[in-house]
């Protein structure tokens, strides 16, 4: 069987099977009515320290901002490959630059840095250049900075003047050049990823890993400056610094010219780096302040320690920013800001420089996926959202935020405060036809919306739940109640996450601050997420509540003793739904243990347990696409997937599972493994059904 071929059989089947039983589920009376939702609401969200108010929209997949403001002009790069310019006397968006096509395309690639020489009119970009489909196979992937003249007015790139200025080639699609910055030096500072490679230290000889330093108006098309760490020979002349793995988003304080870096870690931290000549920050000898590669007894003789790190139980992939030198948060003035891809938050780092300490200051929200910040000329921050297109600047919030989280469940309003092992009453039982695995935890799932509201299902099948909701699912492990998780949608379409913690006597559960492991009472770990780990897999471009789409609610349900039916066709009748849909045409996951074709069943568990991450829009750096719904050609699936010591690996090898990255990391229990969070137990299940779908294909196309 090929691929393709597979894939074309999904879409549809699996809605005549039975959704799993929900054994943990108290008897419950029919269900034949809306019932009113009178305590079950998502709570305010504790005032934030900084607001952020929109400055700039209309944008698509930003990534760089440049203030001109002798121009009044303000350029923003978008990563399928335009720049376009505010105006800010108009307040109006204009192309300045159109590559579409002309650059990489392929999932992340495209167009990635930016920036204005200070007083030539030049500009320089990063882009991708061999990142397509169809030369995935002729790796290196070629990046290179590019120059182009500026119009008079500043609001054209002469495409006819395009020059290049560097080319840097990468083993794997990971981990490319990214940010362009003019130091007050003059010279050109360039950030280059790792490449994705799996080596115990850098070769010198190479310029991955590494903050460049170029002097481009000292040769054609640059010159070394003299004090380059290699520039009289021992490694490559451009390298300013050294031991990055992602140094994604640099800046300098424009009042002492220090460099500042977010470097983005690999499996357990996110560091900040003060960047300094000739320095070795570490990678991938060490990720933050603990060995890599080897695990123990690691060299760290010549390494630079980070000024700041933090665990991945509070974010996944740093986005580096200003140091602040505005006038409206005198009490940010010198601090230096940064934020977080995955879960939207942005910090303040203070304390001291031996305790420095990361303060939030976005708990009111919004969350956006921060891809880069920006800096006007009065020393004002701004953060790009990736998803939404918005361009935020940062303004004044409140000086304290407290939180509005009940300390106990018995206190939310989601269940019985005489007994919180029921739910209240205005909640909505429901299943799903595959469940993301939990380390064999058996879960009861409910939700519950304001009253006079209903669910959009939109046209991909995924419920947008209204402001004021709340999903709530409960694990349990050999009989007793271990974690409640209350997902809240906020106004403003914000999105916040808690977990609780059951107590022995399961007569109630307490709010957990951060994450935490437990042993249980049959020697299993249990690990639970805080709330920022849980928008690691409840990411925006998955809807956020995960299971709560057409795909995982097409199949009967027992409600009751007596009452089995299709949950479709149910919400819609009750009034949960804003429409009704034909459960017959309607795409559903076959249940694992069903008579569907074991390509659909393999397809559905990767949908459920990958897809939320590997998914167009996600803002992972891995070439997958694990939607039900998406074609083979579409879905990436045999695309290169380099795992340790098998650089040849693909996502999916078909006939063989031991070159399959896929199964290597459902299998691993490391850092390595996938779904990165919540699991200490291999799902022989899911690894069974996937690894016999990788045996019965003889192909891709």
């Amino acid at each position: 069987m090929v691929l393709a071929a597979a894939v074309s059989a999904l879409v549809g089947v699996g809605c005549e099977e039975k959704i799993p039983k929900d054994t943990t589920a108290p008897a419950a009376a029919r269900f034949d009515a809306r019932v009113s939702n009178t305590t079950c609401s998502a709570p305010p969200l504790p005032a934030g320290r900084v607001r952020l108010e929109p400055a700039f929209t209309g944008f698509y997949r930003p990534v760089a901002m440049v203030d001109r403001p002798e121009r009044g002009l303000v350029y923003v790069a978008e990563m399928p490959g335009r720049v376009k310019v505010f105006d800010r006397a108009t307040g109006q968006n204009s192309t300045v630059i159109d590559l579409v096509g002309k650059v990489g395309s392929y999932f992340e690639q495209g167009l990635l840095g930016l920036a204005i020489h200070p007083t030539k009119p030049y500009a320089y970009l990063t882009v991708e250049r061999d990142a397509d489909a169809s030369s995935l196979p002729d790796l290196p992937v070629r990046a290179e900075i590019i120059r182009f003249d500026i119009s008079a007015d500043g609001k054209t790139f002469d495409p006819a003047s395009e020059k290049l200025v560097l080319r840097v080639d990468r083993p794997t699609l990971l981990h490319y050049p990214g940010t362009l910055l003019f130091g007050r030096d003059g010279f050109l500072y360039i950030g280059v990823g790792d490449g994705g490679r799996d080596v115990a230290r850098f070769p010198t000889d190479s310029l991955l890993g590494s903050i460049l330093r170029v002097d481009v108006d000292g040769g054609s098309p640059y010159a070394i400056p003299p004090d380059n760490p290699f520039a009289k020979g021992g490694g490559r002349p451009e390298i300013y610094a050294a031991g990055f793995r992602n140094p994604w988003r640099f800046s300098f304080d424009r009042e002492t010219g220090d460099m500042w870096a977010g470097d983005v870690g690999a499996e357990a931290y996110e560091e900040v780096d003060r960047v300094e000549l000739g320095k070795n920050y570490g990678w991938p000898t060490v990720e933050g302040h603990t060995c890599a590669r080897p695990r123990d007894n690691c060299d760290r003789t010549g390494l630079t320690e980070p000024v700041f790190v933090y665990p991945h139980a509070e974010g996944a992939s740093i986005t580096g920013g200003y140091v602040y030198r505005g006038t409206s948060m005198p009490e940010l003035y010198g601090k230096y800001l940064f934020a977080d891809f995955v879960v939207g938050r942005i910090w303040a780092l203070e304390g001291t420089p031996d305790k420095p300490e990361a303060v939030l200051l976005n708990s009111g929200g919004p969350k956006p996926s921060i891809s880069s910040f920006g800096e006007d000329a009065q020393g004002e921050v701004y953060v790009l959202d990736w998803q939404s297109g918005t361009i935020y600047r940062l303004a004044p919030g409140e000086a304290q935020a407290a939180s509005s989280y009940a300390p106990l469940l018995s206190g939310t309003g989601c269940v019985d405060q005489a007994d919180p092992t029921k739910p209240a009453p205005g909640l909505v039982r429901y299943g799903v036809n595959v469940s993301l695995w939990s380390d064999g935890a058996d879960k009861q799932r409910f939700f519950a919306i304001p009253d006079g509201t209903r669910v959009d299902v939109d046209d991909a099948g995924d419920f947008q739940l209204p402001e004021g909701s709340v999903a709530m699912k409960t694990f349990t492990v050999g009989g007793k109640r271990v974690e409640t998780r209350l997902l809240f949608h906020h106004t403003g379409d914000e999105w916040s996450g808690v977990s609780y913690e059951w107590n022995d006597a399961q007569t109630d559960a307490v709010l957990l601050d951060t994450n935490k492991e437990k042993v249980l009472p049959n020697g299993q770990t249990w690990q639970f997420p805080s709330g920022a780990q849980c928008f690691v897999c409840h990411t925006k471009a998955a809807g956020r509540s995960l299971g709560l789409e057409a795909l995982q609610l097409n199949g009967t349900f027992d409600y009751g003793p007596t009452q089995r039916e299709n949950q479709l066709t149910k919400l819609a009748a009750l009034g949960y739904l804003s429409r009704t849909l034909d459960v017959v045409k309607e795409p559903a996951l076959p249940t694992l243990d069903g008579v569907a074709p074991i390509e659909s069943r393999a397809r559905a568990y990767l949908h459920a347990n990958c897809s939320m991450c590997h998914r167009e829009g996600a803002g992972t750096g891995a070439s997958l696409d694990f939607r039900f719904t998406v074609p083979s050609a579409a879905a990436g699936v045999c695309r290169p997937a380099p795992f340790t010591g098998l650089p040849d690996a693909q996502g999916v090898t078909p006939g063989d599972p031991a070159r399959s990255t896929v199964l290597l990391r459902m299998r691993s229990l490391n850092e390595k493994r996938m779904p990165p969070l919540g699991t200490n137990i291999v799902d022989e299940e899911g690894v069974g059904i996937v690894d016999a779908w990788v045996r019965s294909l003889s192909g891709c196309e």
